[in-house]
């Protein structure tokens, strides 16, 4: 790695909208091609952030049933009052969750005899678009996002440095399933804890931080 060139860096990563601008960064992606995909259907997303809320699912003690906590979730949004989902998984004992109406408020009740006593519930006061989870299908995004994305240029086969997707640590953009990955990261959680140990494990010792403060990147490699 040069420090004067970022793009000699081994592997680069970035939490939500950071992922796009990884991708980009490495040359994949045209900035002002690749934009139009999340401002043609930033309308919507904000809308539906009118009756959505944000919540901290975390323990403090074993790590989080991630199996149950999606098995809650389905089953309270299959109940037709509202969807709710996980956004991200930020490390084995904290998620985010993100719901409709009054979900989060029937997920902190019945997860009192689903989950550890251990786990807790904390609500967000602010409105958060549903990004990264099935709350998306509600205005056909994760759809037309694809439908926009074939249209767009993949300029290069590889992302320079390699860019590693939050979807999931196997998942490594090239020419060939670049589209198909920034299709699925619409409604799929973002796995942070996941890519951060993976780094690691790659014997990584240098992480240069691109971006503003407090961040969750940094404050997960801490922990």
């Amino acid at each position: 790695y040069h420090p004067t060139d970022p793009r000699t860096a081994r592997i680069a990563m970035g939490y939500s909208l950071g992922e796009l601008t990884a991708v980009t960064y490495g040359g994949m992606f045209d900035l002002a091609e690749i934009l139009r995909v999340p401002l043609t259907v930033a309308h919507d997303c904000a809308e539906l952030a009118a009756n959505v809320t944000l919540g901290v699912l975390f323990s403090r003690g074993p790590a989080l049933d991630e199996g149950e906590v999606v098995r809650l979730c389905l089953e309270i949004s299959a109940a037709g009052d509202g969807a709710i989902g996980i956004s991200a998984v930020l490390s084995p004992n904290s998620a985010l969750l993100i719901g409709q109406r009054d979900t989060l408020a029937v997920f902190a009740e019945a997860m009192r005899e689903r989950l550890h006593p251990a786990v807790h519930l904390r609500l967000n006061p602010n409105r958060w678009p549903p990004l990264h989870t099935p709350l998306m299908w509600q205005r056909n995004i994760p759809d037309r996002v694809a439908l926009l994305l074939q249209t767009t240029p993949v300029r290069t086969p590889l992302a320079r440095p390699d860019v590693m997707s939050l979807l999931d640590t196997d998942l490594h953009y090239n020419d060939l399933n670049g589209r198909d990955i920034m299709h699925r990261w619409v409604d799929h959680p973002q796995r942070l804890w996941d890519a951060v140990y993976e780094i690691l494990s790659l014997g990584v010792e240098t992480v240069v931080h691109i971006g503003p403060a407090p961040n969750l990147i940094p404050a997960t490699f801490k922990r």
